[in-house]
């Protein structure tokens, strides 16, 4: 048995496909309005996404203007200046929150890791969406808590997300705390940012920029670690 008691898993991208669930979502959200949706406009609506979602970790943009810029942008890239940005987000997020596909091995990792620790997700996705699609998923009974920085006030990778995730789970012993995540700017950077050890879930090889206490490729790996 490691020395871990505690395991803080990220959603998006380590849990949930969030690629895949994405895709589905905004093609059902462009149905009907001025956009028709196709692979390059899912392409232009993952990078403008993903640039706002590195805005917000850096406190440079909310997550209210971040749920409505992000079409903004996209329809104004193809000229289109009065398109119902509102609607449409509304709509996405609506879907989102019935797209549950899972990455590879995640029913099974968490099947493992059950019962033998403590599991919990942290997340900085909307909690409309994360709420529901967690509720409905088969991943949830492997749960302890949810914890969503919406509802924080606080986000990754901000140490006081961690301090406040800490605090109410009662153990203030930080060696026995396991970040575990696909982004290094949100999930590696705020384990570093809270005196956490982390591992990164990439599934290829890249230099981060922040070193993780480890890294795998796939989420089964997890065992030569935890188990």
């Amino acid at each position: 048995m490691s020395k871990y008691r505690y395991l803080l898993f990220d959603a998006d991208n380590t849990l949930f496909d969030f690629d895949r669930c994405e895709y589905e979502a905004l093609q059902i959200a462009l149905c009907g309005s001025p956009l028709e949706f196709s692979p390059s406009v899912a392409d232009e609506y993952h990078m403008i996404n993903d640039a706002l979602w590195k805005d917000f970790e850096k406190g440079l943009t909310t997550r209210d203007i971040l749920r409505v810029e992000r079409y903004k942008r996209l329809f104004e890239c193809h000229g289109l200046y009065n398109a119902p940005y509102v609607e449409v987000s509304k709509k996405y997020e609506t879907s989102l929150s019935e797209q549950r596909y899972e990455t590879d091995g995640a029913f099974e990792i968490l099947s493992s890791l059950y019962e033998k620790y403590k599991i919990y997700v942290i997340t900085n996705g909307l909690a409309i969406s994360q709420k529901s699609r967690f509720g409905a998923s088969r991943l949830n009974k492997f749960f302890d808590k949810i914890y969503i920085s919406e509802e924080f006030g606080t986000a990754k990778p901000s140490a006081d997300f961690f301090d406040k995730v800490i605090a109410d789970i009662g153990d203030f012993e930080r060696e026995r705390y396991l970040v575990i995540g696909d982004s290094p700017s949100s999930d590696i950077l705020g384990a570093k940012n809270a005196g956490l050890d982390s591992c990164l879930y990439s599934r290829v090889s890249h230099d981060c920029g922040i070193e993780p206490t480890y890294t795998v490729h796939s989420l089964l790996s997890l065992k030569d670690i935890l188990l």
